[in-house]
């Protein structure tokens, strides 16, 4: 099961090694905020509800028990992880009041944190059939009525991204600050600007994963987050996100035009090799060193069937060559195609011949 998690400290070295020391992708956890004081920490947990929080205990403009406290009150049961720089029992006694995990003495060490992720995992496991996690809640500015103006903008940065042309990017991104800043002027809210920053962001996720690629493809080990705080403005944050489109235009555009595209025979041959293995699009994707979705749109276009498609074609085919060949039982066919259940091999290999095993080992035989 998948666990999200948001990184709050005022120190950009302390983010940094939370990130590199913590085993998130072992543990199944995506860190997917972070921030530099408490204030905006607050409002990404309310906006994006994580499983997880480590935050710094001393911050600018709301230091963690604080946060933590308001987060109590409003029901919240996230796992909370404070991280300190001083070894404080009034510290220690506030954090167990209020339910936190427990805390890290900077500099943090890697087994002390990973050890608290483990625990965080195993709790959230065992509570998963008991607590239904809310969803993400982006769009609490949607009744607006400039809202459909947005709209168009942020669908004209997405359009700009596919043309391969900076100054355009860039224009868009200019619109969509001069529209907002008319509409909300100069004081815009922390909720407003995390909902936009995170649409922009969805935006260019679905760009790149459509391309074929991924955020790692892209940014590589860097990480492609924002950090919200008060000494950033609506319009650093615009900025940030126009840098990494700009980007990852000129990074996908790089890596089509490549020698390293994907070979769709080596694909078929794979497949050709192991389609009785109960192999899956996801499983040969990852093999391949793409993403699914690109795989079944390449695989599609150049064989003109889909990935199942051909894979059921392998089986079908197989199937009928241990039926009529081999002699083998239908029942055991089955079993041998990868079909558990003998029923759903039968309505398969109906659809696929036009009759059912049985009706074409009589055909033989007559």
């Amino acid at each position: 099961m998948k666990y999200t998690a948001i990184l709050i400290d005022d120190e950009v070295w302390t983010r940094d090694t939370l990130r590199r020391l913590g085993h998130w992708e072992t543990y199944g956890i995506d860190i997917i905020a972070e921030a530099s004081d408490g204030e905006y920490g607050l409002e990404l947990i309310t906006r994006l509800h994580p499983d997880i929080i480590v935050t710094d205990v001393m911050m600018p403009h709301m230091n963690g028990i604080e946060l933590l406290d308001i987060l109590r009150e409003r029901g919240n049961k996230a796992k909370v992880i404070f991280v300190s720089g001083y070894d404080d029992y009034t510290l220690l006694h506030g954090a167990m009041r209020l339910q936190a995990m427990d805390y890290l003495l900077k500099p943090v060490k890697s087994d002390e944190l990973n050890e608290l992720l483990m625990r965080c995992v195993r709790e959230l496991d065992e509570q998963s059939d008991e607590i239904a996690f809310q969803k993400l809640d982006l769009y609490g500015f949607m009744n607006d009525d400039w809202v459909k103006g947005y709209r168009r903008l942020l669908e004209a940065v997405y359009e700009s991204l596919h043309a391969e042309d900076a100054a355009l990017l860039h224009t868009r991104f200019q619109g969509l600050f001069e529209f907002i800043s008319k509409q909300e002027g100069a004081a815009i809210s922390r909720s407003l600007e995390i909902c936009i920053y995170f649409d922009l962001h969805n935006a260019l996720q679905r760009f790149i994963l459509e391309s074929g690629y991924s955020l790692y493809n892209v940014f590589g080990e860097r990480s492609p987050s924002f950090v919200f705080s008060h000494n950033c403005t609506f319009k650093d944050m615009l900025d940030f996100v126009e840098s990494l489109c700009d980007e990852a235009q000129k990074s996908v555009t790089k890596l089509i035009k490549s020698k390293n595209r994907i070979d769709v025979q080596k694909v078929k041959q794979y497949i050709d090799s192991n389609y009785l293995n109960k192999i899956t699009l996801e499983e040969t994707a990852s093999r391949f060193y793409v993403t699914k979705e690109y795989l079944s749109k390449v695989f599609k276009m150049d064989t003109g069937e889909s990935f199942s498609d051909y894979m059921t074609g392998l089986k079908m085919k197989k199937a009928r060559e241990l039926l009529l060949v081999d002699k083998i039982p239908i029942k055991e066919i089955a079993q041998m195609t990868g079909y558990a259940d003998p029923s759903h091999f039968y309505k398969v290999f109906k659809k696929h011949y036009g009759i059912t095993p049985g009706d074409m080992l009589g055909q033989i035989k007559n």
